[in-house]
C-alpha cells in the first residue's frame, strides 16, 4: 500500500500527465481544495507523537529550519516585528518564536494523548499499532491574533516548525484542523513542505483490493488502455477522462474523480496449512504474485461504496484465468474464484456480493456421521429441489469426483438439465485437485451419487444439508 502522502504528490503530477494526453486534470473533490470554515475558527495547532521524549533544543531546530525552509533565525525575540523577522528561542520548557509574522509556541509533553475513534478510526490496523507506541508528543501552536482567511498560511507556517521536528522517532501528526491523526511515513516531510499542509493532513479512507495470481503479470499501457476502455466505455472512449499512465512499476488508472493505484508485490506469507477452506488454501498455495489496487477518498460510507465500485470493476476488467482469489482489506476474507465472481464485482455493493453467503465454502467434513444424515436428506428431498429449478430458480447439485490423489471431492454443479438418472450442468467452483475439470466446464454426473443440493429465495439458503454441517464445524474450529 502507497502512503498517503505519496497521494496528495500523484494527484499533482498525474493531473499534469493527463493534460499532456490532451485529458482533463483528475477532479479533486471540493472538501479537498478548500479547508472547511467553521463558524468560530479554531486556533491552528499541530501535534506530532514520537515513541521516545526527548525535546529539541531551540539551536538545533534553528539549524534544521535553515536547512529545510533556507531561514535564519534569530536567536531571540528582536524590538521590530514583519515578514521578514524570523527568530526562536526557548521559553518555559518549551519554544516560542515567529516565522514570516507568524508567531508559534512549541510546547513538549512527556507523556502519550488518548487514541480514539474519531482520531485514527479512519486508518488501518497498522498505523494505529505503531500509534499507540506513542510515549510523548509535542504541540505547535499560533500565537497572537488569527481569522479564518489566514488560517492556509498558518498552518503552513505551523507545518514547516513540524518538518523540524520530524525526526527518528516520530510517528504521527495531526492538525487541529480535522482532529484526526495521520501516520508519519518516509515521504511525509517532503509532503508538508512541498504541498499545502491542510491537504496533507486531511483525514482520508483507504480502500484496497488484492488478488492473487498464479504467475507474475505484465500491465502496458496499451493493455490497460482496451480493458478498461471496455469495461469504461464512456471514461476511456474519444474524448472520455479517463487515462492510464504506467512508471517504474506504478500503474495508475483515472476514473473521473479517482486515482487508483496498481502494484505487483511478493507472494504472501500466508501457511496454506492454516486454512480451513479448501479452494482459498489451493489458491494461497498456488499464487506467486499479489495484484494490489489501492485509492483513497473522504470518510463517509458513500464515498467508500463508491471506491469500492472503481476496484471490484478494475479487477473485473483484469480478471483471467491466472487469477485465483481475491481479498478486500476492509475485511481480509480470502474470496476463491468461482462462476460468478465477476458479476459479484459488477454490483452495486461489491464487498457485500463477492464475500455473500451464496459462495459455499469447500472444507474437509470431521463428523462423518453428520455427513451422511445430510448426503440422506438431501437425496430424499431432492424432489424439491428440481421442481424448483423447473420453475426458474437456479439450483447446484454437490457431486463426487475423483482426485490426482486417489480421494474424492465433492464439487457443485450449476444444474441445466436433469435426464433420469443423468444430470448435467456446468461446474460451480473452482476444483482443488481433480483432472481435466476446472470451473465452468460442462459435465454429466449421475443423480443417484448426489450429496447435497442448494438454491436461493429472497437472499436465503434453501437446502445446503452438508454446508450446514460444514458451517457447524467451522463455527466451533473458530472457537478454539
Amino acid at each position: 500500500m502507497l502512503p498517503k502522502a505519496l497521494l496528495v504528490f500523484l494527484l499533482c503530477v498525474l493531473g499534469a500527465l493527463a493534460v499532456g494526453q490532451g485529458k482533463p486534470l483528475v477532479d479533486v473533490p471540493a472538501q479537498a481544495q478548500e479547508p472547511n470554515v467553521a463558524a468560530q475558527p479554531v486556533r491552528p495547532a499541530l501535534t506530532v507523537l514520537f515513541d521516545k521524549s526527548k525535546p529539541v533544543a531551540a539551536d538545533d531546530l534553528r539549524r534544521r529550519l535553515k536547512n529545510l525552509v533556507g531561514v535564519d533565525l534569530d536567536d531571540k525575540a528582536p524590538k521590530q516585528t514583519g515578514t521578514d523577522v524570523h527568530w526562536l528561542t526557548a521559553h518555559k520548557g518549551g519554544l516560542i518564536g515567529s516565522l514570516a509574522g507568524h508567531g508559534f509556541r512549541v510546547h513538549f509533553e512527556a507523556k502519550p494523548i488518548e487514541l480514539t475513534e474519531k482520531t485514527c478510526g479512519h486508518l488501518d490496523p497498522d498505523a494505529i499499532a505503531a500509534m499507540k507506541k506513542h510515549t510523548a508528543n509535542a504541540v505547535i501552536e499560533l500565537q497572537g491574533s488569527f481569522d479564518a482567511d489566514s488560517k492556509v498560511d498558518d498552518y503552513e507556517v505551523l507545518g514547516a516548525i513540524a518538518c523540524g521536528l520530524l525526526r527518528r522517532g516520530a510517528l504521527a501528526i495531526s492538525a487541529r484542523e480535522f482532529g484526526t491523526l495521520e501516520r508519519v511515513d518516509a515521504d511525509m516531510r517532503e509532503s508538508l513542505l512541498e504541498s499545502p499542509v491542510l491537504d496533507v493532513l486531511r483525514p482520508v479512507e483507504e480502500s484496497t483490493l488484492v488478488v492473487f495470481l498464479s504467475k507474475p503479470r505484465e500491465l502496458t499501457e496499451q493493455s490497460l488502455q482496451k480493458a478498461m476502455a471496455k469495461e469504461f466505455p464512456k471514461l476511456f472512449g474519444k474524448g472520455g477522462a479517463g487515462f492510464v499512465v504506467v512508471r517504474e512499476g506504478m500503474t495508475v488508472v483515472g476514473l473521473n474523480d479517482a486515482v487508483v493505484v496498481l502494484t505487483f508485490n511478493p507472494k504472501a506469507k500466508i501457511d496454506p496449512e492454516s486454512l480451513g477452506e479448501m479452494r482459498v488454501r489451493k489458491a494461497i498455495k498456488d499464487h506467486q504474485v499479489m495484484l494490489h489496487m489501492w485509492t483513497s477518498g473522504a470518510i463517509d460510507a458513500k464515498a467508500e461504496r463508491q471506491r469500492q465500485q472503481h476496484l471490484a470493476r478494475i479487477a473485473a476488467a483484469l480478471w483471467q484465468d491466472d487469477c485465483l482469489a481475491l481479498s478486500w482489506y476492509c475485511n481480509l476474507a480470502i474470496v476463491p474464484a468461482h462462476t460468478d465472481l465477476l458479476k459479484q464485482l459488477r454490483a452495486d455493493d461489491p464487498v457485500a456480493k463477492t464475500l455473500d453467503v451464496g459462495v459455499v465454502p469447500v472444507v474437509e467434513a470431521v463428523d462423518e456421521k453428520a455427513m451422511e444424515k445430510a448426503i440422506a436428506m438431501a437425496r430424499k428431498t431432492w424432489p424439491e429441489a428440481w421442481k424448483k429449478s423447473q420453475g426458474g430458480a437456479q439450483v447446484s447439485a454437490k457431486f463426487p469426483f475423483p482426485t490426482r490423489a486417489g480421494s474424492v471431492e465433492h464439487i457443485w454443479v450449476s444444474v441445466a438439465k436433469v435426464a433420469g438418472d443423468q444430470v448435467q450442468g456446468t461446474i460451480g467452483n473452482e476444483p482443488v485437485d481433480i483432472e481435466g475439470v476446472e470451473l465452468g466446464s460442462e459435465v454429466t454426473c449421475k443423480l443417484s451419487e448426489l450429496s447435497d443440493w442448494i438454491y436461493f429465495e429472497n437472499g436465503e439458503m434453501i437446502g445446503g444439508f452438508t454446508v450446514k454441517v460444514l458451517q457447524k464445524q467451522a463455527a466451533a474450529d473458530k472457537k478454539k
